[in-house]
């Protein structure tokens, strides 16, 4: 079940210090991982940890899973762990200010991090009321307003700015002032030092999972483990590198593997176990090497997931094709559209609509509303789609009284858009009429997936792929998803 190939076991077991490991798709790079992170755990009496750095939740879960499957539950026992960069970048500040590196206004020693502001007294989601956060020359946090066109240093979605200071005054941070943090250390050489020796204290190790979507902020933590002395394992493949929206970075990353001064040992890992047909294989192969790009033209019919760069695409590429996603909820409207949806998922699928969450929150609803939601609004609801019922202004009225029946206020249900609930309840109509239902997800959402038949939506094709832009990239990720076959689909509406 573990057995390797010899490329995957000299990858994994490599005795150099800093390792990249390249991996087409398919070719077994979360298994070069869990091995890797096994080898350097045990081969070595040194009690400080080893870290493996992943992006996403999903990821980390799948990779303690495997390494736990692997090498025993034991192998995760701290120090070693596997987080999110977010994650460290909460233990990296709550230490420095636990340690009165960095004071924290009111004095607190301890902070409580989130996703984000929503659910506490003052927040409007469409406010704009700006604070940021900074160190001073002290190393203490200043709070201070921030004109709105300043983004990156600043957080909005408040009422007023004081509903924000006292939050922050109060020890409550979100990820996003994190970050502005965290970049703030960095360009403090006092504090990057501070840094620097709490690494060394603490790992020995560290294992970047798909390192090409790197942002600054996460090179330069790479790095200060670098000048802490850690070994460094860097896997990924800067042709699916695709997080342009999380200002990845992947060429700096490529610049900085190639500095000859830090001695990066490549390995390369060739061979994909995941195309099923040879001419799939050598079409994902070509592709990397200038070829030419073609794809046949298919049905929705004869696929089993639909991949697209936007969600809006995969809606108006047939009946059959379930996307997981509204769009991330701008409005009430679409917080309940999205909460309909999600029911519907589950449905079919067993899975989660990709903003749920994001649409709880906006509706500012308990798990006690969520379960009366579901009991008397969403399986009302969807029986009338099931039955065909017209979509018109009376059955939206009626979904503004079920909703009050379960103690929604009277302004959420009167900011309900008639139009936009008309067209996604139109929407789904379509789709709850007992066809076989496949999934649509975004490019980025099926990165390391994959599936026996794939239809894509693109708006233009180039002839060939260029590494150097994203979009193509994009391209390259959604036709390695296959087993068997992709094929190019048509907008039917």
């Amino acid at each position: 079940m573990f057995a390797l190939n010899e490329k995957q076991a000299l990858a994994a077991a490599s005795p150099y210090r800093c390792v990249e490991v390249e991996a087409i798709p398919g070719s077994g790079k979360t298994v070069v991982a869990v091995e890797r992170f096994g080898v350097l755990r045990y081969s070595s009496d040194d009690v400080r940890g080893v870290l493996a750095l992943a992006f996403n939740v999903a990821t980390v879960s799948a990779l303690k899973s495997r390494i736990a499957e692997r090498w025993g539950s034991s192998c995760l026992v701290f120090p070693h762990e596997v987080c999110t960069f977010d994650r460290m970048y909460r233990e990296l500040f709550a230490f420095l200010v636990n340690a009165g590196h960095v004071g924290w206004p009111g004095e607190f020693d301890s902070l409580d991090v989130r996703k984000d502001y929503r659910g506490l007294d003052g927040y409007s989601r469409n406010s704009g009321s700006c604070l940021s956060v900074r160190l001073d020359q002290g190393h203490a946090v200043s709070i201070c307003e921030t004109p709105r066109h300043i983004k990156s240093a600043s957080y909005g979605g408040f009422q007023n700015v004081r509903y924000l200071e006292r939050a922050l005054r109060s020890g409550i941070i979100s990820y996003e002032h994190l970050h502005c943090l965290v970049d703030c250390v960095y360009a403090n050489r006092t504090l990057s030092a501070i840094v620097v020796d709490w690494i060394k204290k603490c790992y020995r190790s560290i294992i970047v999972d798909e390192s090409y979507d790197m942002n600054a902020r996460n090179l330069f933590f790479v790095d200060l483990c670098y000048k802490a002395g850690l070994s460094i394992t860097i896997i990924g493949d800067r042709w699916q590198a695709i997080y342009k929206w999380r200002d990845a970075e992947p060429f700096q990353v490529v610049s900085y593997i190639e500095e000859p001064s830090r001695g990066f040992v490549r390995y390369k890992l060739e061979k994909s176990y995941r195309f099923e047909q040879s001419e799939v294989a050598q079409a994902a192969v070509e592709l990397r090497n200038g070829g030419k790009f073609t794809l046949e033209v298919g049905s929705s019919a004869d696929i089993d997931v639909a991949l697209a760069s936007k969600w809006q695409s995969l809606w108006c590429l047939g009946d059959n094709i379930m996307p997981l996603s509204f769009g991330a909820p701008r409005t009430v409207s679409d917080a309940l559209s999205c909460l309909f949806l999600n029911y519907l998922l589950e449905r079919s699928f067993g899975l989660a609509s990709f903003n749920f969450d994001e649409a709880v929150h906006m509706l500012n609803m308990s798990h006690q509303s969520l379960v009366l939601f579901e009991r008397f609004v969403a399986e009302s609801v969807l029986h009338r789609l099931d039955s065909g019922r017209c979509i018109d202004s009376e059955f939206i009225e009626y979904i503004g009284a079920q909703c009050r029946e379960i103690g929604w206020s009277d302004d959420q249900i009167s900011r309900l858009d008639c139009l936009d609930l008309k067209k996604n309840l139109s929407l789904l109509a379509r789709r709850s009429s007992g066809v076989k239902l496949i999934p649509g997800m975004t490019v980025n959402q099926a990165k390391g997936r994959e599936w026996d038949r794939v239809g894509v939506w693109f708006s233009k094709l180039p002839e060939v792929l260029d590494i150097n832009k994203e979009h193509h990239r994009k391209i390259y990720v959604a036709v390695t998803r296959s087993r068997l076959s992709t094929c190019l689909l048509k907008k039917i509406s």
